[in-house]
């Protein structure tokens, strides 16, 4: 009698993100998110694309338990997110990264959250050591951060939230106030980064390098998603939508030569 194999179970992976008919309204005012389904799985870069007012911040705040929904459900890797609860999973580097960095020292900014955390003085050494590692800012240990450029600050505002070791990182407009240097450093930064990301920015040439996947969000509601390329090469869906195409997608016509071979 042939030996039966016994199967393995299979492993669900649960979403790094969920949200189930997400809305939310700010008193005295319109919806500013209306039956929000989102699934983000772990590992993926997510861009959320969208106009002013779209309700890309709000979405974050939501997911990071800062602000409670109006209906609707979030969910961290399968856990519903409880508002005002603390949520380690999650890490958000705010747009203006000012907001995050109100210690002496650019060391003492990095290791106030895992100080928080109650680890021990060498657990805290080696969460802000591997934070300067990862980010590159070891040389800026000692400096007060209020004297940094704003490239520097937000590398160590990115320092500061990897300290804590979240597994999902949400970054809003990161690239604001950056000079050429810092953007590609940061987009390489980002490009090998081991976390689920998800990014809002208007910057779409930042998106489509760093992003896998984009969403667009629209008047509170998303209206599509899918590959970058696809999505924001698509003239149409972006001017609907006050979006224009990143340059690097714009066809350019090829310079005209005459017979003598010059133009």
């Amino acid at each position: 009698m042939p030996q039966q194999t016994q199967q393995q179970p299979k492993t669900t992976v649960l979403p790094a993100l969920e949200t189930v008919g997400l809305a939310f309204t700010y008193p005295d005012q319109r919806p500013v998110l209306r039956e929000v389904n989102l699934t983000i799985r772990p590992g993926e870069r997510v861009g959320i694309i969208g106009p002013n007012g779209a309700g890309k911040t709000t979405l974050f705040m939501l997911s990071c338990g800062v602000l409670k929904p109006t209906a609707g459900e979030v969910r961290l890797f399968g856990k519903p997110v409880v508002t005002g609860d603390f949520h380690p999973e999650v890490g958000m580097v705010f747009q203006n990264q000012n907001d995050q960095l109100f210690c002496p020292s650019v060391q003492d900014d990095v290791a106030f959250g895992p100080r928080n955390l109650g680890l021990s003085g060498d657990e805290v050494a080696e969460r802000v050591r591997e934070a300067f590692t990862v980010t590159g800012i070891g040389d800026l240990a000692e400096r007060p951060p209020h004297h940094l450029s704003g490239g520097e600050k937000r590398l160590v505002a990115i320092a500061g939230v990897l300290a804590m070791r979240p597994k999902l990182v949400i970054y809003d407009e990161p690239t604001s106030n950056l000079d050429i240097r810092y953007r590609r450093r940061l987009i390489n930064f980002l490009q090998n980064s081991r976390e689920t990301l998800i990014i809002a920015s208007h910057d779409l040439e930042f998106i489509l390098e760093v992003c896998t996947r984009v969403v667009l969000l629209h008047g509170g509601t998303i209206k599509t998603g899918g590959n970058p390329y696809d999505i924001l090469g698509d003239i149409y869906l972006m001017e609907e939508h006050g979006l224009e195409r990143p340059h690097s997608l714009v066809p350019h016509a090829e310079p005209h030569h005459d017979r003598a071979g010059t133009r």
